[in-house]
């Protein structure tokens, strides 16, 4: 099963009227919580230096029999699938993640990038079978920040030098750089890098109910797990090392609200309390 897909499904039963928005006196977080300390996952820190295809992995791409390889591929957010419609085209795809490019091979052109941890933190997952995800294989390391935890991802690795459980330094190495999963090859190599939030601790169960494939990833699978634009989050923390994610979160744009079930299951508001507003009985 593919690990970073993102199904949508449509809830029913009673509805607790919550509507999850960032909301956060930032001032009194900064007051109560030490700061991130956070650093990219490899030597290739040219997102300092404008991002583009230095930094960015490109994808490659055959539109309507036109072939490209356009670095923006890479980048976080609708950055793939293009659709032509009457305003342009449209990308249809999300990409949860950045893809960070190689910078050292061998002289078989194979990757020789290290990657590392990019904040202390404990590692909750490996999986060391590249055909169980579109991770190929990943690695999951949770941090604990405002009191709530937050999972950076990092998939696509030829090897895994960590254990589940083993804690880990910002910079300490994890792994090399790869391209096992779906669609890649030696040309491609990079880490996929994601910072997440956790859906629910249930989610084995309800993926059992709503999927044929088994589940090889457990709770860090990535349809349980919700990517932050984390390409801007290290340039704001850059400028601001006081920055926190909540407050981080609160400066994005709203494009919709939702309604929460009232469910003693669902962990999301659990997890970060203070996505939560106006709770109506």
């Amino acid at each position: 099963m593919a690990a970073d897909r993102r199904e949508k499904t449509q809830m029913t039963g009673r509805v607790l009227a919550i509507t999850l928005a960032v909301l956060v006196p930032s001032t009194l977080l900064l007051a109560q919580n030490p700061k991130i300390e956070i650093s990219l996952p490899t030597d290739n820190e040219a997102l300092f230096r404008g991002g583009g295809p230095d930094f960015y992995q490109y994808i490659e791409r055959d539109f309507h029999g036109e072939k490209s390889t356009p670095w923006e591929g890479g980048r976080y957010g609708f950055v793939r699938n293009p659709v032509p419609t009457a305003q342009g085209l449209v990308y249809t795809r999300f990409h949860e993640g950045i893809d960070i490019r190689c910078l050292h091979r061998d002289a078989r052109g194979e990757p020789l990038d290290d990657v590392r941890a990019i904040a202390n933190g404990k590692v909750v997952h490996t999986n060391q079978v590249s055909g169980y995800s579109n991770y190929g294989r990943y690695i999951v390391i949770e941090h604990d920040w405002d009191g709530s935890p937050y999972y950076s991802l990092y998939g696509h690795l030829s090897e895994i030098t960590v254990g589940i459980g083993q804690k880990v330094n910002r910079g300490e190495r994890i792994a090399r750089m790869g391209y096992t999963g779906e669609g890649l090859n030696q040309a491609r190599a990079h880490v996929h890098l994601e910072l997440n939030l956790m859906f629910n601790r249930n989610f084995e169960s309800w993926h059992d109910r709503n999927f044929r494939d088994p589940n090889h990833n457990g709770i860090y699978n990535g349809i349980n797990l919700a990517g932050l634009d984390l390409a801007r989050f290290f340039l704001e923390h850059d400028k601001r090392p006081d920055l926190t994610v909540p407050a981080f979160l609160a400066e994005e744009e709203t494009f919709y609200k939702v309604a929460v079930p009232d469910s003693p299951h669902f962990d999301l508001r659990k997890f970060y309390p203070w996505m939560v507003k106006n709770v109506l009985a």
